[in-house]
């Protein structure tokens, strides 16, 4: 099947000071949940424009002051100061400043392994553009992309993998608030949720949960697996998972003290499971928090 051809137009509106940086994906970035390919702080005037489809990419800009215009899935979305819209680049679009207006921007081009099931998820209940509460979080988020771009410091890709996973989720955050009677979750499943946060230290297991809350285990295996999207098990794991990131950042214990303190009993099966989640060992992920030691991890470029 022949590869669909990709179609870009735009124009270069925007001041000197303004940053385009691309970034050449490595074996490492490739390999982790999201990578990097392009990310830049736009300060445009009018008549910016951008259009393009057919582009292997999902792309999220943030804006910071001045007004855009966003042409998507047959709609024109007017964007705001403290707006967020992500979009699938494979799908036609144009974005643009309004004649009399500027329109400044932050913005990220990524995939990767778990780009299209977030994406998904976050349109589950139809587009939207999100309204962003905390604006200093997503602001300070997407400037630590831009930089840790810039620089290329060593752990700069999975640090950057990171970054999108948590803005990623503080946006599929506000969408299940903005979307309660659609998207509430059963009340004896998120008892199983927070009896599973609560006591992850412990041995747990679908019999022991059924049981404890008193409801079949087919039903809880079939209803948790409906409205979360994994298994008890795979939840369990990454629960203790995302505490043993925790342990990392903050805390001087041993990968094998770690291990039994999050509730798991085989240090290399943590080492596993901890190295298919993140794409690195425990070890590594704490040198990526604690090193400034410059690698060269490919290479960027900056256009101004």
């Amino acid at each position: 099947m022949a590869r669909k051809k990709l179609y870009e137009k735009l124009s270069f509106d925007w001041t000197d000071d303004s940053i385009r940086l691309f970034v050449s994906p490595t074996p490492l970035s490739k390999s982790l949940p999201y990578f990097i390919q392009e990310v830049g702080d736009f300060k445009t005037f009018y008549p910016y424009y951008t259009e393009r489809t057919n582009l292997k990419s999902y792309q999220l800009i943030y804006t910071l002051q001045g007004e855009g215009r966003l042409e998507y899935l047959g709609k024109q979305f007017t964007i705001l100061p403290g707006h967020l819209f992500l979009i699938d680049c494979t799908i036609n679009h144009r974005y643009f400043t309004p004649k009399g207006k500027t329109w400044d921007f932050l913005w990220i081009h990524f995939w990767g392994s778990q780009a299209k099931t977030y994406f998904q998820e976050l349109m589950r209940g139809g587009y939207q553009i999100l309204s962003v509460t905390n604006r200093f979080q997503i602001e300070s988020y997407l400037r630590r992309v831009l930089s840790l771009n810039q620089k290329r410091l060593i752990g700069c890709d999975v640090m950057s993998s990171h970054l999108i996973d948590t803005i990623l989720t503080e946006c599929l955050l506000h969408v299940l608030a903005s979307n309660p009677p659609s998207l509430t979750m059963p009340k004896d499943i998120a008892n199983v949720i927070s009896d599973i946060e609560e006591h992850y230290r412990e041995p747990i297991s679908l019999d022991l949960l059924a049981n404890r809350h008193g409801i079949s285990k087919f039903y809880l295996a079939h209803k948790f697996k409906a409205n979360t999207r994994t298994t008890i098990n795979e939840f369990l794991i990454s629960t203790r998972i995302a505490n043993a990131k925790k342990l990392l950042q903050s805390t001087d214990l041993t990968v094998t003290q770690i291990t039994y303190e999050i509730g798991m009993n085989n240090v290399t099966h943590f080492i596993n499971q901890f190295k298919n989640r993140e794409g690195i060992t425990p070890l590594a992920y704490r040198k990526v928090w604690r090193s400034g030691t410059k690698k060269d991890y490919g290479y960027a470029h900056i256009i101004k």
